[in-house]
């Protein structure tokens, strides 16, 4: 992991007094003062540098003045913070600060240059400080990875076939590598889904890369090219919730749209007279716009999608979530008996939830009130987290202790975010619990580290997470450079949480 270090700054100032030639020469002692310069920076950071002058004798020095240089301002900016009172330069140990402003990664060279008005010579010291990319989401897909910076630009990391990363080519990159815009979208969220990606840019246009196979980017081309940079969503709705993979959804409004795959009725969408979805490649239904889900109550507040079913939180009945398509191992939450299930139906239990997240047949949700997390459908890995690897069509709590503030359902495993703190459960065998184990675990286990996470987001065998500071790290399977880090070799797995490295 690298860090931002300073120079030493602990040098000796030799200055002689020109007013008296013939007294010996003194010196004059400066070192670092603040924590400032050596922490971790990160874009959009402020800080004060503090440099400590020390006097060689009991005489005080008057007029001591100091400049402050940044040889790159566009990476930080430093301006001095002048004194409080002048005794604060007439005095044995002199204090000298400056506001620093980190507005850009890379590395900034700060020079302090030191003198004494008509009595010393000029003395310069330097420390260079890196500045890191400072991440606001992330995303984690079937075996790609897509993440937001503090600029609102997006990148893309990982499996990178059909362009799924969206910087114009269609080749992996174990790096993080910016996606391609006309102008400069900003984007407020996003999803990696399978071999696809969407997000969603300030003016609530949602925009698609990738795979373009049974209409997953919703742009209307019904030859199902794949794109290599963002293509805009047809419609022109704005939308404040979305969810991609083989089928994607989003929320615009308070009604729920989905597009792409329905070969698992995953789309909601009841056909009925000249209303009918398109067809793919002439076998299965599929939809190259967005539909809106069918239900007696279109109101939404949030929804997810698995690469089998769907799941939202009603607005209609605060709180109440519904799920749609295949659910064979209990994954719609309606009962042993509900196997299939084209337009929403309510989960069972009296539940009212603030989120539900989709896996890969299981779901899980946190309570609205209490923060309790429930979970159903397959168990086979223990991702249920109650303690047990046998299915269940209805919700079962999470056996555990903490009170969740978000879930996040991976293919075959779940995580959770209690306060700061990472947990996860159910499958390990690529080590996407971050425990540093490679086994399956029926109730949560910590992720190691001692990080203080913001964010996480489950994958296929790998799990993410932004820290409340803004770095970015990943654990799991690296197979197709998912992870992001150049300390993880691609091909290999990672047990516990592994930084992910600055952009290409």
């Amino acid at each position: 992991m690298s860090r931002a270090r300073s120079a030493a700054l602990a040098v000796v100032l030799t200055v002689s007094c020109t007013e008296f030639p013939n007294e010996p020469t003194k010196t004059v002692s400066v070192r670092p003062a603040s924590a400032a310069w050596t922490q971790e920076w990160f874009v959009r950071d402020t800080g004060t540098l503090t440099i400590e002058v020390k006097l060689p004798d009991s005489t005080p020095v008057a007029g001591l003045n100091v400049e402050w240089q940044s040889d790159d301002p566009a990476v930080l900016e430093v301006t001095e913070i002048p004194p409080g009172g002048t005794s604060l330069r007439d005095s044995l140990t002199v204090q000298l600060r400056a506001k620093a402003t980190a507005w850009a990664r890379g590395r900034a060279r700060v020079t302090v240059v030191v003198e004494g008005v008509g009595a010393f010579e000029q003395v310069r010291d330097t420390g260079t400080i890196t500045v890191h990319e400072r991440w606001r989401a992330i995303s984690a897909g079937a075996t790609h990875t897509c993440a937001i910076a503090a600029d609102s630009s997006a990148y893309c990391w990982g499996q990178g076939l059909f362009g799924a990363l969206g910087n114009g080519r269609d080749l992996q990159s174990p790096i993080p590598v910016a996606v391609i815009t006309l102008g400069a979208l900003k984007f407020l969220s996003i999803s990696a889904g399978e071999d696809n990606s969407c997000g969603i840019i300030v003016q609530g246009v949602i925009y698609c890369w990738g795979s373009g196979a049974n209409g997953r980017l919703g742009n209307g081309d019904g030859s199902l090219r794949s794109q290599l940079t963002p293509t805009p969503l047809v419609g022109g709705l704005t939308y404040q919730n979305l969810a991609a993979g083989r089928a994607s959804c989003g929320i615009a409004g308070v009604i729920a749209y989905c597009w792409g795959d329905d070969s698992d009725k995953q789309l909601g969408f009841q056909e009925a007279g000249t209303d009918t979805l398109d067809r793919c490649l002439g076998i299965r239904n599929c939809a190259f716009t967005p539909r809106v889900v069918t239900s007696n109550a279109n109101d939404y507040a949030m929804i997810d999608v698995g690469p089998s079913h769907t799941c939202a939180v009603s607005r209609a009945t605060p709180g109440r979530p519904f799920c749609w398509g295949t659910g064979a191992r209990g994954a719609l939450g309606a009962g042993p008996a509900t196997t299939v299930r084209i337009t929403p139906i309510e989960v069972l239990g009296v539940l009212n939830l603030r989120q539900v997240s989709a896996g890969g047949e299981h779901t899980c949700g946190v309570a609205q009130s209490g923060g309790r997390a429930y979970c159903w459908g397959n168990n086979n890995h223990g991702q249920l987290g109650n303690g047990t690897t046998a299915d269940t069509s209805a919700p079962v709590m999470v056996a555990a202790i903490p009170l969740f503030d978000s879930i996040t359902s991976g293919r075959q495993h779940t995580c959770g975010l209690a306060g700061t703190v990472a947990y996860c459960w159910g499958q390990g065998s690529a080590g996407q619990l971050g425990d540093s184990s490679l086994v399956d675990r029926p109730t949560l286990v910590a992720v190691r580290g001692g990080l203080s996470f913001a964010s996480l987001s489950a994958g296929d065998s790998y799990t993410c997470g932004v820290t409340a500071r803004g770095a970015a790290f990943c654990w799991g399977s690296n197979a197709t450079g998912q992870l992001g880090s150049v300390d993880v070799p691609v091909g290999g797995n990672r047990s516990t949480p592994a930084r992910v490295s600055e952009p290409n």
